[in-house]
């Protein structure tokens, strides 16, 4: 909140800077972080990305090095996954303080650039777990894992595509999944419907 409400105070290298630090301290020092820690820096990250989208490539990066986590360890990329999520809810609700358009715009932006890829990267990680080619520590790690990326999925699906979010009136539609024509394929793709029961009929 403090960051959004003094963000013109805070100088560019300052808020960079910043960025790099969390990410750095959630790669180097998750395992030491107590939850309200991690949920605290990540936040603040997704807060960053948001007002500084336009600013400067480093910002939109953090979408690709939030990504890099989840090769690194089962911890990280649960990590990782629910940042991605967190990001996602973050851009598309309306931020206090800051103008219709300039809300729009961002989350345009991140629909059309980025969003795709976040998806793609959630269902790999889903397919890995599903189809057994990853070999976990315990079932309660594989259980968390499973939950962080349906999570995520629901994230984006649900996503504020036609910004309807930004007005206080949303109409009946906000139920109504309107996603891009180029998700058209993953979405119409049989093994994707084929997926989600998967995970259904293995939780029952």
């Amino acid at each position: 909140r403090a960051m959004t409400m003094h963000w013109s105070s805070v100088s560019h290298d300052e808020r960079i800077s910043t960025r790099d630090l969390i990410l750095r301290t959630l790669l180097q020092k998750l395992e030491t972080l107590d939850r309200v820690s991690q949920k605290n820096l990540t936040t603040l990250l997704c807060r960053i990305v948001k007002l500084g989208w336009f600013v400067d490539d480093k910002y939109r990066e953090t979408v690709n090095d939030l990504k890099s986590f989840l090769k690194v360890s089962f911890l990280h990329a649960i990590l990782g996954l629910t940042v991605l999520g967190d990001l996602v809810q973050d851009v598309s609700r309306r931020t206090k303080g800051h103008s219709l358009s300039a809300n729009r715009k961002v989350a345009i932006s991140f629909r059309d650039t980025v969003l795709l890829g976040v998806v793609r990267s959630g269902l790999d990680v889903l397919k890995s777990v599903v189809e057994g080619s990853v070999v976990f520590p315990d079932v309660q790690t594989k259980l968390r894992l499973t939950e962080t990326c349906m999570q995520l999925l629901f994230d984006c699906l649900t996503f504020d595509f036609v910004g309807s979010n930004v007005v206080d009136d949303i109409g009946d539609d906000i139920s109504v999944v309107q996603c891009p024509g180029s998700w058209r394929d993953i979405l119409l793709d049989g093994s994707f419907i084929v997926l989600l029961f998967r995970i259904y009929m293995s939780s029952k």
